[in-house]
């Protein structure tokens, strides 16, 4: 029987990016100290995918991450959600990205997974080996509901590693979304709709912590990223617990390029 692999992934950005103004509270050290503790309980290797324009703003927050042993990617340049995968954003992504890291970025992941026919074209004019954009659900379109949920050649040649979406109606497997419902009707969900072989799952750093900024955020979005806000750090205790309890072994996003192959 082939391997269950679980890989977590980051979405390093702005708090909130895309919904208030630019404010980076949930990136204190303390903080990220608290997180790489949780995963190194649990043996979890860390995938972040980051906006580029926050990496000369975050400078030593970023090198911790990386002697943390963090593997890095691109999201976009700015996180601007209208041009989630245009020209500027790839572009302009890949040269900050390159002058950081002294190295081209393998992977790419588009603001909340808004990535198009146009946006796979330049991934591959770019040089990207992957795609990890999208979550093949009614969210953030309804028309994603069509995509493939496994590890697929995308267009263009770029490989497709989709976040994992559980029951019938793809329920996203992410800490905003359990979040969202509690993790214990999530955990009972699980019971009836098992997870597949190959996990993605996804979170960010405003997720984990109670932030005043989120003050700033429209009704929806309050209510939405507010919900259970408190125990955000343990709620992902509790979903790595659960699958380290399932014989999920982690890994990095790396691992899967040669895993399709399997």
């Amino acid at each position: 029987m082939k391997d269950k692999l679980a890989c977590i992934t980051l979405d390093l950005e702005p708090d909130h990016a895309g919904r208030i103004s630019e404010h980076y509270d949930a990136w204190k050290k303390e903080y990220i100290q608290e997180l790489f503790a949780c995963l190194k309980h649990y043996r979890v290797p860390l995938s972040a995918f980051v906006v580029a324009n926050t990496l000369k703003k975050n400078q030593p927050i970023i090198k911790y991450m990386l002697n943390q042993g963090t593997e890095f990617y691109l999201h976009s340049y700015s996180h601007d959600l209208k041009s989630p995968d245009s020209v500027e954003q790839i572009h302009k992504g890949v040269e900050e990205f390159q002058s950081f890291f002294k190295k081209h970025p393998r992977g790419y992941r588009a603001p909340e997974g808004r990535i198009s026919e146009n946006g796979y074209l330049l991934l591959q004019q770019n040089g990207f080996v992957f795609d990890s954009s999208v979550f093949p659900s009614f969210w953030p379109r309804p028309k994603y509901l069509f995509r493939k949920k496994t590890v697929y050649n995308g267009p263009f040649g770029i490989i497709e590693i989709p976040i994992t979406t559980i029951t019938p109606a793809r329920i996203i497997f992410s800490l905003s979304w359990i979040k969202l419902i509690g993790w214990k009707i999530y955990k009972l969900l699980l019971s009836i709709f098992p997870l597949p072989r190959i996990v993605v799952f996804d979170f960010h750093l405003h997720d984990l912590h109670l932030l005043s900024v989120a003050k700033s955020l429209l009704p929806f979005w309050r209510f939405v990223y507010r919900k259970r806000q408190k125990s955000g750090l343990e709620l992902l205790n509790q979903v790595l617990s659960y699958l380290q309890k399932k014989g999920y072994t982690f890994v990095p996003m790396s691992s899967f390029i040669s895993e399709r192959d399997r």
